[in-house]
């Protein structure tokens, strides 16, 4: 195919040109109106350039045609490359979109598993967090003056020693040990301290479950159910008041005297008998009569067995002798064991003279529960 050049350049030989010199080409020019003589030069002209429109614009024409091809062919290529190009960009930001995902994504679920383990933490009982330590002195949580257990709010001085808040007021805010100021200063460390320790009862082994702060643990032991008591009889078990009450009933049945609460029984008692035991029919509850011997004659209390919550009953208590007769009214005193006849106790003392000749003696009793009392 020949190469044609327009606007009066050069035209390239095609093939078939060989060795034939090239024409120039003829711009072509519309010339005034012929004179006479002159139209054959004009048709020759026209001749001439219908050739050329014949075969050179024709051939301007094909270039004009492939060139528009390679241009829509590059604009085409352009257009794809773009086109790869913004695919490209488009899966880098999808990839980048993916990633932060994944990042935000894994953030989530890292705060996710955190919420979750905060969760769990304050689940878990404080029993499962706790840490078991000893302590090898217990002093250091008492009170250096009154030795009692310490509580909040806990002071010191500039030394460093402690004391309560009674203690503080009792000492004129002097310190006892370096008679430097005391009571103004608290120390929190010592307080976070006290607040914290759990302490489990001491009788636990018995039945108990409780914790309890290290200043209510004296408080605590003196009305805990659990607290162990001992057979009033010949007999090793020691157990809680419930487990006395069962143990007794099974142990040594017909060995004491059942009574209901709120109604009088009546009982004899030898003059050397040291203990007898009374046990309710209802609520379990086993109280012991006590016969103490003395020179001027027998002192008889009754006393709850279990602990000091349980030491309130009031009872009536009678001894008769022909027509005489002697009475005590009192609460009991709550008792554990080992047993003895309480001097400080409220006694009944019966003279020798009560006892017949047989050195037994009538004894009445009536004691009452808690919705009775006066």
């Amino acid at each position: 195919m020949a190469k044609f050049s327009v606007g009066g350049e050069d035209l390239g030989a095609g093939p078939s040109s060989g060795g034939r010199q090239k024409r120039r080409r003829t711009d072509l020019q519309t010339p005034a109106f012929p004179g006479p003589g002159q139209t054959s030069g004009l048709g020759a002209v026209g001749g001439e350039g219908a050739a050329i429109n014949g075969g050179r614009v024709g051939g301007g024409a094909e270039f004009s045609s492939d060139s528009e091809s390679e241009q829509e062919a590059e604009e085409l290529v352009s257009e794809e490359d773009e086109e790869d190009e913004s695919d490209d960009e488009e899966e880098e930001e999808e990839e980048e979109a993916e990633a932060e995902g994944e990042e935000s994504g894994d953030d989530e679920e890292e705060a996710e598993e955190q919420h979750k383990r905060a969760e769990e933490q304050r689940a878990v009982p404080a029993s499962d967090r706790s840490v078991t330590f000893t302590l090898t002195d217990s002093d250091i949580l008492d009170c250096a003056i009154c030795y009692e257990p310490l509580r909040s709010p806990v002071f010191q001085c500039e030394n460093g020693h402690v004391a309560c808040t009674s203690c503080c007021v009792k000492m004129a805010n002097k310190c006892p040990s370096c008679l430097m100021p005391i009571g103004y200063n608290r120390c929190r460390a010592l307080e976070k301290v006290l607040e914290s320790v759990r302490l489990t009862c001491k009788f636990s082994t018995y039945g108990c479950k409780e914790t309890i702060s290290y200043h209510q643990r004296q408080e605590h032991e003196k009305s805990c159910p659990h607290v162990p008591c001992y057979c009033p009889l010949n007999c090793t078990f020691i157990g809680s008041s419930k487990q006395l009450s069962r143990h007794f009933s099974f142990e040594h049945p017909g060995s004491g005297t059942s009574f209901r609460f709120n109604a009088s029984k009546s009982i004899c008692l030898r003059f050397d008998t040291k203990f007898h035991v009374l046990q309710e029919e209802i609520e379990d509850v086993l109280f012991l009569l006590t016969n103490g011997m003395d020179p001027l004659g027998n002192k008889i209390t009754i006393s709850c067995i279990g602990p000091s919550s349980k030491g309130d009953y009031l009872y009536d208590l009678v001894a008769r002798y022909e027509q005489s007769y002697l009475k005590l009214q009192t609460f009991t005193r709550s008792i554990q064991g080992p047993f003895k006849v309480h001097q400080l106790c409220p006694y009944l003392m019966v003279p020798k003279g009560f006892f017949n000749s047989a050195v037994t003696m009538r004894l009445e009793f009536l004691i009452r529960d808690y919705r009775t009392r006066i």
